[in-house]
């Protein structure tokens, strides 16, 4: 059976692009795929070590451009004022 992680490690390689150009939307679709992939995955063997290494750091790069967006988005959200209780 052939190892998923190195494809794991390309595709986070891709959201990490996807992030630093901005596309969030695009970004959004693959981290979708990812996350439903990912629980499937077979125990990872020593070999698989360097792709995952390589997706780790692609996930902390992705997170660490996705928190200013977050925080502008807290922003925009803030200026409704406070939350109303569901109907």
């Amino acid at each position: 059976m052939t190892s998923p992680y190195p494809s794991l490690a390309q595709k986070t390689a891709e959201l990490k692009k996807l992030a630093e150009a901005g596309q969030w939307e695009d970004a959004s679709r693959l981290m979708a795929s990812i996350t439903a992939k990912v629980p499937s995955f077979p125990a990872p063997q020593p070999a698989d070590r360097a792709a995952l290494e390589s997706a780790l750091a692609d996930f902390k790069e992705v997170g660490e451009r996705a928190v200013p967006l977050h925080a502008d988005i807290a922003k925009l959200l803030a200026a409704f004022g406070p939350a109303r209780p569901a109907a």
